[in-house]
């Protein structure tokens, strides 16, 4: 059911599976006990009030929440309280990027009035006048404000702020390369280029925003809590939604001593758990029991798994810590351990198919707009994590000279099309960013950046003469084919055109090429390059995949 299909009092009760009388009793008698006013305190000190619904409404809200949340599209934009979408996803997008300017929304949720709300189920979803008012009295406190600790106002307020978004999507559009995003009342801008002077500038070290972006934030009934704006460039700690974003997504040093903190105080008491317990209830950790430490502990070790990756070594070392103690605790039994996928398993959802593609470059000659057809592929890639997506420069040769020579794509600047997982059923689109002919070395970016939390781990000593590897890849592949992993062994270093060059003993096939080469630590040691054609089969060392020993490759979508 969609809030539009509901047109009567009667109708609202049905929906939410009630009889009219209890929502009349709900409505008219108990209003005045829907919610217990409760404090809980934030990092600067101050507190933040929470307004927890009584259970019956509770009961209700959630039911309406999920009729809402069928009701309406949220803005691509906004990313918090948005199924599928995560603070991991809004920080993505300004990664790596040159200067980041962050905004907070002032007393976000008790800035929206029940009268806005009233307003948007009469403007937004064309309700009558009596059933607009009966669901804002369902979602509005008494005192007539959205309340945080309801089920519906973080939904209520994406739809209220689908103007709000819209607005500052044109805006950072119309003012240059900016990207926009929005979680809850947190708002980022990022470009590597400079911010225009009408979106921000400093002035005598203050931070000024432009008065275009200051209008659209109070015209769409919100208030700029100047004390939390922050402009960093890439020289400083730069930070979204909780998450370093300067060359990698990252959790703050802080919030892991914490984690460690928390594992070696319950490994040290074993014997007297109250220890850990009480002592991180007096650091307003909820570890009140210490089965709810435990609970709070295996939410943040997931956190770090989100934000780092899964196959990240600080989260497997921080996962196995908390498993250990399920298994030597008995009050811990009945707590599911976290889950730590196997490095064999993650390999095929790090390399990836680059298939035998023709695509087509248009570019204008003397006024007409000519193309060429152009093929790239068959070969293989893989990620590194918070870098990009590793390959040989051959693999994209004529695609890269193409570009050189002016030619351009039509539709979109990701038209690479890459293929992960056990069966290449994941397609991801990226875009060719850096090369070099003479390192045979691509990296490409993808469009999903939210991928490159996961992928190898480098290893940039020189590995040992004799030390067994594992070659990765797709060789002559054709549908189906498994990732072929085969072992061996380095064998030497040698230069090609004063280039280091590392030859190994597995056998690199056509399709092989970009492939990586790894360790017994699963690290990559190289790229995979040279085969049986010139009897030798070689490798680039991995610690050429630096994006200052590259060329970047800049390009614009063709206009017609």
């Amino acid at each position: 059911m969609r809030i539009q299909d509901i047109s009567t009092f009667d109708q609202i009760a049905k929906a939410l599976g009630i009889s009219t009388g209890y929502l009349r009793r709900l409505l008219f008698e108990e209003r005045d006990n829907f919610y217990t006013e409760i404090e809980i305190p934030k990092k600067n000190g101050d507190s933040r009030k929470i307004f927890v619904p009584s259970d019956e409404l509770l009961q209700l809200q959630k039911k309406l929440n999920t009729i809402l949340i069928s009701s309406f599209n949220p803005s691509s934009r906004a990313f918090g309280f948005v199924q599928g979408r995560s603070t991991v996803q809004n920080a993505s997008l300004h990664l790596k990027k040159k200067y980041i300017l962050n905004i907070d929304l002032l007393d976000f949720f008790p800035s929206i009035s029940s009268g806005r709300v009233r307003s948007m189920f009469i403007n937004y979803f064309k309700l009558s006048s009596i059933v607009a008012s009966t669901l804002t009295n369902l979602c509005c406190h008494p005192d007539g404000f959205l309340p945080q600790g309801a089920p519906t106002s973080p939904t209520i307020s994406n739809i209220l702020c689908k103007t709000l978004d819209k607005e500052l999507i044109n805006l950072a559009r119309k003012l240059g390369k900016i990207t926009y995003s929005r979680y809850a009342d947190d708002i980022t801008f990022s470009t590597n280029s400079t911010f225009s002077r009408k979106l921000v500038r400093r002035n005598n070290g203050e931070i000024c925003l432009g008065n275009e972006l200051i209008e659209i934030v109070e015209k769409n009934g919100f208030e700029i809590n100047s004390s939390k704006t922050r402009l960093q460039n890439n020289n400083q700690h730069q930070e979204v939604t909780g998450i370093k974003v300067n060359r990698k997504l990252n959790i703050d040093r802080r919030f892991i001593r914490k984690i460690r903190a928390m594992l070696f105080s319950i490994e040290s008491n074993l014997d007297d758990l109250s220890i850990p317990a009480t002592k991180f209830a007096e650091s307003d950790y909820k570890g009140d029991s210490i089965g709810r430490l435990m609970k709070v502990i295996k939410g943040m070790i997931s956190y770090v798994g989100m934000v780092r990756g899964k196959n990240d070594a600080l989260f497997i070392g921080l996962a196995k810590r908390f498993n250990k103690l399920l298994l030597v605790v008995d009050q811990f039994k009945d707590e599911k351990p976290i889950v730590i996928d196997s490095g064999l398993s993650q390999l095929p959802n790090l390399v990836c198919v680059v298939p035998q593609t023709n695509i087509q470059l248009w570019k204008k000659d003397n006024e007409m707009n000519i193309f060429s057809e152009i093929d790239y592929g068959q070969g293989t890639g893989f990620l590194i994590k918070g870098i990009g997506i590793v390959s040989n420069y051959h693999v994209f040769e004529f695609v890269i000279d193409s570009i050189k020579d002016g030619f351009l794509p039509r539709e979109t600047e990701y038209f690479v099309n890459l293929r992960f997982g056990a069966s290449q059923s994941k397609k991801i689109s990226a875009k060719i960013s850096f090369f070099s002919e003479e390192l045979d070395l691509v990296i490409l970016i993808p469009e999903d950046q939210i991928i490159l939390n996961n992928g190898f781990e480098r290893e940039l000593r020189e590995p040992e003469q004799n030390e067994t590897i594992t070659l990765l890849g797709y060789p002559d592949f054709s549908e189906g084919d498994q990732l072929k992993m085969e072992r061996g062994d380095y064998l030497r270093t040698t230069f090609s055109k004063k280039v280091e060059m590392y030859e190994i003993s597995p056998i690199i096939f056509a399709g092989n090429s970009g492939g990586p080469i790894i360790n017994k630590s699963d690290k990559v040691i190289g790229i995979a390059t040279e085969g049986r054609r010139i009897a030798l089969n070689r490798a680039i060392p991995i610690k050429y995949v630096d994006e200052e020993k590259l060329t970047t490759l800049t390009y614009t979508l063709f206009k017609f």
